[in-house]
């Protein structure tokens, strides 16, 4: 479980990420808070990313934000995010992205 990795490694910055097919502020997010004991901060908003962030379905008619970073924080004590970007927002001469998903990146300062 997140726990336990959480757990093993304390020290050590941890993050989780990838297609969650999940909105900010649902209950999946809080069960995996509840269940872990730890806050999971959005990296992408901590780092100034531009709202809504959309990253999947942005040529369609209802677009969604479910792709993230999330950093996994045992204190209060705030991971430092800087230039949170959308990637892969650029489309080749034939008019395809990279892929069906933007990517979303980062900066982390140590």
């Amino acid at each position: 479980s997140i726990k336990n990795r959480a757990a093993e490694s304390h020290s050590a910055l941890q993050f989780i990420c990838g297609d969650f097919n999940w909105q900010l502020e649902t209950s999946e997010l809080e069960g995996l808070e509840k269940e872990s004991g730890l806050r999971l901060d959005d990296c992408y908003i901590e780092g100034g990313g531009e709202l809504p962030g959309f990253t999947y379905g942005v040529d369609g008619d209802s677009p969604l934000r479910i792709d993230y970073i999330y950093s996994l924080v045992a204190t209060d004590d705030p991971l430092c995010c800087k230039n949170s970007n959308l990637i892969l927002t650029e489309k080749d001469q034939d008019g395809l992205r990279a892929s069906d998903h933007l990517g979303v990146m980062v900066d982390i300062e140590l």
